[in-house]
């Protein structure tokens, strides 16, 4: 089991395999761990809970929701499939596949064309497009990874190489002039052989793997300085495999700046890519200046700044070469108090984590702790929006928002939202 901290910095993240929708019964149970041993973020035998174990006996069962992401598009590949004399190769199998997962499938007509279409997110940003030519043909398999762009359509001709049982081989170019790249450090494995082995590629950017075993989980691997890495999986000896390398070669920079425009020193400034699983960081200088390099030079970042005392800023749509500013505001806070149910004090000892969100909203974007005498305080709450507050004592099942009153209740439904400045007082809602 992983172990998650009450702190807004652990979180879970699932991403579904492509075209599937609906309910998944039960996919996360989950226990109380005390903290008294282990650390956040690792791993721990939580197959038992309660006695002398730091996990509760109880558990909750957690079901996820997989909806069509909103920005869901339509794709087209299309194309020709001609051998390297320029003869069409009907009757080719064509497949598309993101996270090893076919997502579309199609078949060369008697002139070697094809298209297929499908519905896809943007940030499945990378496919392989696959083409396995009849069996009765002398021709080999042919996998190219392709970056997806945002405009939902590939055009892309392929050429099929006579099979050469026993060997794997392709070209690796770079992906914005398809320059071939000499150097480029190659390797390939299968598992299922104990085979492995490494090769640089030539000046015209081949490489070349021969005596082969047979087999069908090859996976081969291109990288080289100032590319990002590429890899191709499931692939069977005899196959043609090449490579179009996204270059490293991009930038973000810009200002961290308060509300008066004063440069921000040790600002943390994080970019995301809303593509992939790309992240970056970095601290501002004395004049509030940042620059973020070796970026992949394709896909949308969102840029956000953060530092503590104030609100967090962010802007999206944000592209390699762009110049970011963002401005700080000092932000608001809110306060209050905890009681029991009753109104009297919490029990010495007592923990309560205050965790905040904005109205409307999933992720938590604040956390607090109440102290020895049951006050809390949650500050860099941007002003002019709505917030919803939820407590939960540690070492019990108690999780109530603040509803009418200051009193708590166990539906988010019910929760009153309030504004940066303002007090709460709440008192937990009876359990019974």
């Amino acid at each position: 089991a992983r172990l998650l901290p009450a702190d807004e910095m652990y979180r879970i993240r699932f991403v579904p395999y492509p075209l599937n929708e609906g309910d998944i019964t039960a996919s996360l149970t989950f226990r109380i761990w005390d903290m008294s041993e282990g650390t956040g973020g690792e791993t721990a035998d939580a197959t038992e809970g309660g006695g002398r174990t730091i996990f509760s006996e109880e558990t909750v069962e957690g079901n996820i929701t997989v909806s069509m992401a909103e920005d869901a598009v339509s794709v087209r590949f299309s194309g020709t499939v001609k051998d390297f004399s320029g003869n069409p190769v009907p009757g080719v199998r064509i497949s598309v596949l993101s996270d090893e997962e076919t997502v579309g499938s199609g078949e060369t007509d008697r002139h070697g064309t094809y298209s297929i279409g499908y519905r896809a997110c943007l940030m499945d940003y990378v496919h392989i497009l696959r083409a396995v030519p009849p069996e009765d043909t002398p021709y080999a398999d042919y996998a190219e990874e392709i970056s997806f762009r945002e405009d939902g359509s590939v055009v892309r001709d392929i050429r099929l190489a006579h099979s050469q049982p026993s060997t794997i081989w392709g070209q690796v170019c770079d992906s914005r002039d398809s320059r071939p790249i000499s150097g480029a450090h190659v390797v390939a494995y299968s598992r299922s052989t104990f085979w492995a082995n490494e090769t640089e590629t030539r000046d015209d950017g081949i490489y070349q793997f021969t005596s082969l075993p047979e087999a069908w989980d090859y996976v081969v691997i291109a990288e080289t300085d100032g590319y990002v890495t590429q890899r191709k999986t499931g692939l069977s000896d005899g196959s043609t495999v090449s490579f179009r390398l996204e270059s490293l070669s991009g930038s973000i920079t810009g200002y961290v700046r308060d509300a008066g425009g004063t440069g921000m020193k040790s600002a943390l400034v994080e970019i995301r890519s809303e593509t992939s699983y790309f992240r970056k960081s970095v601290l501002t200088d004395e004049d509030g200046y940042y620059e973020i390099r070796n970026l992949p030079t394709y896909g949308y970042y969102e840029v956000t700044a953060e530092k503590p005392g104030y609100a967090p800023a962010s802007e999206g749509q944000r592209r390699a070469g762009d110049s970011v500013t963002l401005t700080l505001d000092a932000g608001g806070k809110i306060t209050g108090t905890v009681r029991l149910s009753d109104g009297t004090a919490l029990p010495a000892g007592t923990t309560v984590i205050i965790k905040v969100f904005r109205k409307g909203f999933q992720g938590c974007v604040g956390t607090a702790s109440a102290d020895d005498r049951g006050n809390f305080s949650i500050t860099g709450l941007a002003s002019g929006m709505k917030y919803e507050l939820k407590f939960s004592r540690f070492g019990t099942d108690t999780r109530q928002w603040v509803g009418r009153g200051g009193i708590g209740t166990g539906k988010r439904e019910d929760a009153e939202a309030y504004s940066a400045g303002a007090t709460v007082n709440f008192r937990f809602g009876s359990t019974k």
